[in-house]
């Protein structure tokens, strides 16, 4: 699914719409923050940036608090998101194909959920708590794009891994979750290169 917005504001409303929901926040919360209102907003998204009930700089300051740019592009830093069902997995994998991604781990869990682990050059991650599905859509999806051969693995971490990417996942500290990136990504009980 790439997004081809037909404007501005309706690709900012589709990031946002993704982002609010991988980022879990409460709309509510970022009308507040932003001083806009929150109707307003929530009619600015759920018509795709039809409907101009909000100022476009203030969709993009929104936007840009939440860490991405109206291209699709994420700004420097350690994205936490929670991604669900294919929709948003093929959101996610719109970001990463307009990334230029050094490296992904896909990890799956014993339990059916995943985590997806991408550094984007030098100052860019994301770490994605994924569900089933999401996982799921992923696993096919992923493999299709350019930039994942030879640069995505795909891991069955075994009990230990698991433990220790959940463990990573709780884990508050930013700068402890990227030091530790590069062991749960060499995590190779059952493991291949994506083909």
């Amino acid at each position: 699914m790439i997004v081809k917005p037909e404007s501005d504001a309706e690709a900012i409303a589709t990031w946002l719409d993704f982002l609010r929901h991988a980022c879990d926040f409460r709309l509510s919360d970022l009308a507040t923050k932003y001083d806009v209102r929150r109707p307003n907003l929530t009619t600015f998204i759920s018509t795709k940036g039809k409907a101009r009930a909000v100022r476009l700089d203030k969709a993009r300051q929104v936007l840009f608090s939440l860490g991405m740019h109206p291209d699709g592009t994420l700004t420097p830093g350690l994205h936490r998101w929670r991604v669900s069902g294919e929709d948003m997995a093929g959101m996610l994998a719109d970001v990463l194909d307009r990334s230029e991604v050094s490296w992904a781990a896909l990890l799956e869990l014993r339990h059916g959920r995943g985590y997806l682990m991408v550094r984007i050059g030098r100052l860019t991650s994301i770490f994605a708590e994924l569900s089933e599905s999401a996982l799921d859509a992923l696993q096919g999806t992923l493999r299709l794009r350019a930039w994942a051969n030879p640069g995505l693995t795909y891991t069955r971490p075994g009990q230990d891994g698991d433990a220790m990417a959940q463990t990573l996942w709780m884990n508050p500290d930013d700068s402890t979750v990227l030091e530790h990136f590069e062991a749960i990504r060499s995590l190779r009980t059952v493991a291949h290169a994506a083909t």
